[in-house]
C-alpha cells in the first residue's frame, strides 16, 4: 500500500479509561501528544463549497514542539461518507513562518482544533484516544498494514474495536474540523 493512503475510522468514546486499560494490556504504548491544528482554505479552491461533503483539508499541526503541514484529499470524492484519503505530510521548521507564508498567499485560516492524544500500536493498527477541546472524547483507528482492500480494511478496523470494547458502534463520519464547524454553526442546516 502506498504510504500516502490513509484508511481510518473514529468513534465517540463515552468512557476512555476502559479502553486505555485494555490497550495498556494488549497494545504497545507510543506516547502522549498535545496537538494544535490550524486548517486553511486556499484562494483558488473553496474546500467548503459543499459543506455536507468536504473532500479536502489543508492543516498545519503543532505537536509537542514540532510542526508539520498536511494535505488530505478524501475519496470517493463525490460520495458520502468517505472511505479513505490520499495524505501528504512533511515536517516544517517553523509553524509560525509557514502560517505567515500561507496567509501572505491568501490562504484563509478556518478553524483551530486542539486535542490531547494518546496512541498505541495494536497489530497493524494505530489506535489513538483523543480528547478534543469542546467536542469530547474519541477513539481513532488507523490502518498501518499492507492490505489494499479499503472496505475490507474498514471492516477489520470496526471488528478490532468491537473485540476490544465488546460492543459495535457506528463510526463518526466527519473529521474534527468539520465537527467543530458544525458545532459552531458554520453551515446552514436547513
Amino acid at each position: 500500500m502506498p504510504t500516502n493512503k490513509e484508511i481510518e475510522i473514529k468513534y465517540i468514546l463515552e468512557n476512555p479509561e476502559d479502553l486505555v486499560q485494555k490497550l495498556n494490556e494488549y497494545a504497545i504504548f507510543k506516547g502522549d501528544y498535545q496537538q494544535s491544528d490550524m486548517y486553511y482554505n486556499p484562494p483558488h479552491i473553496d474546500f467548503l463549497k459543499n459543506p455536507e461533503n468536504i473532500s479536502k483539508w489543508l492543516r498545519v499541526r503543532c505537536q509537542n514542539g514540532n510542526s508539520s503541514i498536511n494535505f488530505k484529499s478524501f475519496y470517493p470524492e463525490e460520495s458520502f461518507p468517505k472511505t479513505h484519503c490520499e495524505e501528504y505530510e512533511t515536517q516544517v521548521a517553523s509553524s509560525e513562518a509557514l502560517q505567515l507564508i500561507l496567509e501572505a498567499l491568501d490562504f484563509k485560516p478556518l478553524i483551530i482544533v486542539k486535542k490531547f492524544r494518546r496512541s498505541w500500536d495494536f497489530n497493524d493498527i494505530e489506535i489513538s484516544i483523543d480528547t478534543v477541546e469542546s467536542l469530547g472524547n474519541f477513539v481513532e483507528l488507523e490502518y498501518k498494514g499492507t492490505r489494499e482492500d479499503v472496505n475490507g480494511i474498514l471492516d477489520y478496523l470496526k471488528q478490532t474495536l468491537s473485540d476490544l470494547t465488546g460492543c459495535a458502534k457506528e463510526p463518526v463520519i466527519h473529521g474534527y474540523p468539520h465537527l467543530m464547524m458544525l458545532k459552531n454553526g458554520w453551515f446552514d442546516t436547513e
